[in-house]
């Protein structure tokens, strides 16, 4: 066994350099090696001497390229560590309830040092407090410091007395954090859960307030190219064995084990499905979902025993940093933000120290947070979020009619933008209402954008959002203070687009061009079993575009080839039979070039108790007479409408035995209202008759299902008892099929 003759470590056989001290070790020579040496070595030829020069620059250049490359790997990437995080959790008997922090551990308060100042000082801190030092975060140089202390009033006055020692830049309780929450289609946004009528009345469907699916049209036809882009959410515990879509979604992953712990449906399953949702196995599409593999969702939990403290959340953000998401989803917040507060509050303070080093150290890191649901001021003082910061998005929201729903803009904050309130995440019966459910559709908005432009600073993110978003909702005018208006996917995602390829110098491209070239109409003619497809193009690109037609099942056959070519607008035709027309089949169209996808029910036997409910439709009048001259006047002034023209009719029908309908008009601008009607349902036909003010009314009408709406088309006749009149017309009525 040989030693280091330079630094004494013990070195195994055959080593040339040591392990510890890096000198390099000549080999002893013995006598016999010494004599070896001395016999003459004939000179090899000058060609293997120059080849063995050239092998020896070879693999010299080969290894200082590989350490070179190592070492620059090493810089540039970078620690992704934002320090150690150890604290206690909170002792949930110790739990006090208080106006100002809502609940929070009586015994535990939380200090922030000043960067020069480290564990000696938070020991005396810990010391002169009574108490000692249990936790530290050390990417905000916070300390939690237990004490003995049983009521708010003893931990207020032990924190004063924190707060006024040099060093000390906060001191503050654990306080809680709450969750910011109120009370099989072709195309996932043609789903009906997002049907008008799952809606309140005037309100309409979410989707349409944001413009989710005109984002998507764009995306698809501008062929722009996705970047992965990752998302983290902190939230309630995370339901991953759900039934709900959810379950199965490989997109999503937890960064600790206890978020599984959940069983079904929460706030954070909400959360989640709202920024990706799985968009194949219907219900209610995630907003960023049509990134598909290149989205990825990393979700995480601070609650512990039903509760979430600071250091819980703190703990959590840095997290999710360290794993890499670059936007970070906080539908928590303070139970309350009180307003006109002119004190910063120190725990507030911390979460703006915290955010300022965020935005220092990691720049592309974004924060996308919830405003309070109190409708108060956010004045940058007086909660969590609110801030006048680069990397920091805090989000409010509005109601389909024009109602804030969230806290507003106060002197000194920022709301920075709203969402819509009412978003169906599951199904119809799932909708996500407050500022939990809208800020979860700006991350998402986000990460497309930072998906089709990974470069975007924070600053620009924030600036398209407010330059592209909307000043009205539902043709309201948003809400005062309410930030730069509501969010308007499609606008967002246009100005990503064009501002990058105006760098590659190329033409900018027209909303209304991309909107059509992503346009299919579908539509079914005839019955009850012979059917005509219609699919209808209004634009195409120059190499033109394949449509076909899909249908399962041994009910249906078609003739002729399924799918078909069109290099210019226009329309194309299939024809189908249904074996039994009682039984619905469900046919899919779709466009090739831009991934655009139309579904339509055919056949399927109608019953009355399908056409419960409200209907939108019209009535005219065709044709009247009259053998009395003097009744002619007082008939024109009756008849508001012109020959022909239909007036506005609301309708509702209710069942009242097995095939009869019962059922009132509405028409407006009317002074001949028709009657209520008593109308029979047999085989998809409709009839009435009745005696109305002095007038036989006659009422048919047949019932078709197209595209997922009931459409009624008939006529109508009155005739005066006393044969002072006789009048005949149509109407027309449609409802969503449930």
């Amino acid at each position: 066994m040989n030693y280091c003759n330079n630094c004494g470590r013990k070195l195994n056989e055959g080593v040339r350099f040591c392990p510890e001290c890096g000198k390099n070790l000549m080999p002893r020579v013995t006598e016999q090696e010494k004599s070896i040496n001395e016999i003459p070595i004939k000179k090899e030829k000058k060609k293997s001497r120059k080849l063995l020069i050239i092998l020896i620059l070879f693999f010299g250049v080969l290894f200082s390229a590989s350490i070179i490359f190592i070492l620059m790997k090493f810089i540039n990437s970078g620690d992704k560590s934002l320090g150690k995080s150890e604290f206690k959790d909170a002792d949930t008997n110790l739990l006090i309830k208080t106006k100002e922090y809502g609940k929070i551990p009586s015994n535990q308060i939380l200090v922030i040092l000043n960067e020069d100042e480290g564990d000696s000082k938070a020991k005396k801190i810990g010391e002169i407090a009574g108490g000692k030092v249990t936790g530290n975060i050390e990417f905000l140089n916070l300390y939690q410091i237990e004490i003995k202390s049983s009521t708010f009033e003893e931990l207020k006055e032990k924190i004063k007395k924190i707060q006024k020692e040099e060093g000390v830049y906060a001191a503050f309780p654990n306080a809680e954090l709450v969750l910011r929450q109120t009370a099989a289609a072709c195309d996932p946004l043609d789903d009906p859960v997002y049907d008008k009528s799952n809606y309140k009345e005037g309100i309409g469907s979410p989707i349409e307030h944001i413009g989710l699916k005109e984002a998507w049209k764009i995306i698809k036809a501008s062929g722009v190219k996705f970047n992965n882009v990752q998302v983290g959410v902190i939230d309630e515990q995370i339901g991953i064995k759900s039934d709900r879509k959810i379950k199965n979604n490989k997109n999503i992953s937890v960064l600790r084990g206890e978020d599984t712990l959940r069983r079904g449906q929460s706030h954070g399953n909400m959360v989640i499905d709202i920024i990706g949702g799985d968009m194949t196995n219907g219900g209610g599409s995630g907003v960023a979902s049509i990134l598909k593999e290149n989205l990825k969702i990393t979700a995480t939990s601070p609650m512990k025993n039903g509760t979430i403290c600071y250091t819980d959340a703190i703990d959590r953000m840095k997290a999710q940093v360290e794993s890499g998401a670059k936007v970070i989803n906080c539908s928590i917040g303070y139970l309350y933000a009180y307003e006109n507060q002119d004190k910063e509050r120190d725990d507030v303070k911390g979460v703006k120290l915290f955010l300022e080093k965020l935005n220092k150290e990691h720049p592309d890191v974004i924060i996308v947070a919830a405003a309070p649901n109190d409708k108060n001021a956010l004045n940058g003082k007086n909660d969590w979020w609110g801030h006048k910061l680069p990397n920091l998005v805090t989000v409010s929201g509005v109601s389909g009619d024009g109602q804030m729903i969230g806290s507003h803009q106060g002197e000194g904050g920022e709301i920075t933008i709203c969402g819509i309130s009412g978003y169906t995440y599951g199904n119809a019966d799932d909708q996500g209402y407050g500022t939990s459910s809208c800020t979860p559709q700006i991350t998402a908005t986000i990460a497309l954008m930072k998906s089709i432009n990974p470069k975007l600073t924070n600053e620009e993110i924030k600036d398209i959002l407010r330059s592209t978003s909307s000043k009205s909702v539902n043709g309201n005018n948003m809400p005062p203070n309410s930030g730069s208006g509501l969010v308007r996917i499609d606008d967002a995602v246009l100005k990503v687009i064009n501002d990058l390829r105006k760098k590659e110098n190329k033409p900018e491209l027209k909303k209304e061009d991309l909107l059509q070239l992503a346009s299919l109409e579908v539509s079914s003619s005839g019955g009850p079993k012979e059917f005509t497809i219609t699919a209808e193009i209004k634009s195409v690109s120059e190499k033109g575009t394949s449509l076909t037609i899909e249908y399962s099942g041994d009910n249906c056959s078609g003739k002729g080839e399924k799918e078909k070519y069109l290099n210019s607008p226009g329309k194309v035709s299939w024809s189908i039979t249904l074996k039994d027309e009682s039984k619905p089949v469900t046919i899919k169209i779709k466009r090739l070039d831009f991934d655009v996808c139309k579904s339509i029910e055919v056949g399927g036997k109608i019953k009355a108790e399908d056409l419960v409910g409200e209907w939108n439709g019209g009535v005219c009048h065709d044709d009247w007479s009259t053998p009395y001259k003097i009744a002619e006047p007082k008939i024109r002034e009756k008849l508001v409408s012109v020959k022909g023209e239909f007036l506005q009719m609301k309708m509702t029908m209710t069942l009242s035995s097995e095939n009869i309908l019962n059922t009132n008009m509405n028409v407006s601008s009317s002074k001949m209202p028709p009657p209520p009607l008593d109308f029979s349902f047999d085989d998809g036909n409709l009839s009435a008759s009745t005696l109305y003010m002095m007038n036989n009314y006659r009422f048919s009408g047949k019932v078709v299902l197209v595209n997922g709406v009931y459409n009624i088309e008939g006529t109508w006749s009155a005739v005066a008892t006393n044969g002072s009149m006789k009048m005949n017309g149509r109407w027309k009525a449609n409802k969503s099929k449930k």
